[in-house]
């Protein structure tokens, strides 16, 4: 009865998993997936049906690293053997469809929460290809994302108890994919010494790199079997390496300038961003937990996109800076200032990026349609070219913002000297 008042009084939760199984029907019904942007795949949630199998398979003794008979596309278990533990929850293929079910109903719900009843604001980049891609493949990111979003609301805690529940989720989600360890940041931002800050910060460093170096043969074996995102459906610095190393002719120099731009990028973010009062944590509990999620997710992205190139659908975790835009936005007599334009202008941008599938997709449509197949591979070049460089700035902004709240935590006074 009390969750029955509760969901009753937070009717809102459920309009993010109503709308997505409303355009997930729309889309199936009519054969239009190609159109959003999204590939459909033969099967319902195809990278939770790689997944499933790989769980069975292993408790039938079949080496699944290198081979799985049972999964419908023949791929490989291309992830950690931590996987192997939701066997103990019952994760089985046969059971697919309810666990698809339930883990987006539940991401869904999670997502309507973070957003706080400003869904409007939101709805383009939740409708977006790179979140339906997730929708539509149940993929094991999004068990991921709600791991890592009770993490961040056990860090804050008082309770020392509940600290360690935070650091074992937060150890248990980086053997499953590596790249959570970035979410380790986020212990920095509580009001603890220094020193207890950076033995919680070196606790999932040193497993980090000890997990890799216990599992480096699996690894080996995995780096000819893990699913190419591709040039054209990912985001990450390689596409912007290859980028520069095609006009410039010489990966030095190429090298080099993607460094000097970043830094510029870096710095002159960083320098804007200190002299707004609000990227400085005010130690109420709502605040401070949107910049946890905000520095979490931010550097989450950032992670992937520096350390290899990664399937669109991992921007799901720019959900977790909703709460930091609509406590910006809250301030609405200052909002529209010339300080707030590039927060503003960066959640337009990684919008517009989580919906370049789509913009290839029409572009193609309509060059075909006036009969311009000749220029179609230039266009798509400028297209692909442009999304790069939006990715590129948004990514190292987001980086910016991310570390002047978190040097403006460890030292309040240090950038205001």
């Amino acid at each position: 009865m009390v969750f029955l008042k509760y969901l009753k009084d937070n009717i809102y939760l459920l309009s993010i998993p109503f709308i997505w199984v409303s355009l997930y029907c729309i889309l199936d019904l009519f054969s239009l997936w190609s159109y959003w942007g999204v590939q459909k795949m033969e099967i319902i949630f195809p990278d939770l049906h790689v997944l499933l199998t790989a769980i069975d398979a292993h408790y039938q003794g079949i080496d699944v690293f290198k081979e799985n008979p049972l999964c419908y596309f023949k791929i490989p278990h291309v992830y950690s053997n931590a996987w192997f533990l939701f066997h103990y929850l019952g994760f089985s293929d046969e059971h697919r469809f309810f666990i698809g079910i339930v883990t987006l109903i539940i991401f869904g719900v999670a997502v309507s929460w973070l957003s706080k009843k400003k869904l409007f604001l939101f709805f383009l980049f939740l409708c977006s290809p790179a979140v339906l891609l997730a929708v539509e493949r149940c993929n094991n990111d999004v068990i991921l994302f709600l791991l890592l979003l009770l993490t961040a609301k056990l860090t804050l805690s008082k309770n020392y108890k509940l600290i360690i529940i935070a650091h074992l989720i937060l150890v248990f989600c980086t053997a499953l994919k590596y790249y959570p360890v970035a979410f380790s940041v986020i212990f920095l931002l509580r009001n603890d010494d220094l020193k207890i800050k950076l033995r919680n910060l070196t606790i999932h460093i040193v497993f980090f790199f000890v997990w890799i170096s216990w599992n480096w043969e699996i690894l080996q074996l995995q780096k000819h079997t893990i699913p190419d995102p591709g040039y054209a459906w990912s985001f990450g610095v390689s596409p912007m390496f290859t980028l520069f190393t095609h006009l410039t002719g010489s990966r030095i120099i190429s090298f080099l300038f993607l460094i000097f731009l970043s830094l510029f990028v870096i710095y002159s973010a960083s320098t804007l961003f200190n002299k707004i009062d609000f990227f400085c944590c005010d130690n109420k509990s709502e605040s401070c937990f949107a910049h946890v999620l905000f520095v979490g997710g931010t550097m989450v992205l950032v992670f992937c996109y520096l350390v290899k190139t990664s399937f669109d659908h991992r921007m799901i975790y720019f959900t977790f800076c909703f709460p930091f835009f609509t406590t910006l936005l809250s301030k609405r007599p200052i909002f529209l200032s010339k300080q707030y334009i590039i927060p503003l202008l960066l959640f337009l941008l990684l919008t517009l990026s989580a919906w370049f599938e789509c913009l290839r997709e029409w572009f193609t449509i309509c060059l075909r349609y006036f009969s311009h197949d000749s220029i179609l591979p230039q266009s798509l070049f400028v297209v692909r070219t442009l999304e790069i460089g939006i990715n590129h700035f948004t990514f190292m902004t987001l980086l910016s913002m991310s570390l002047v709240i978190i040097f403006n935590k460890l030292n309040p006074s240090f950038f205001r000297k």
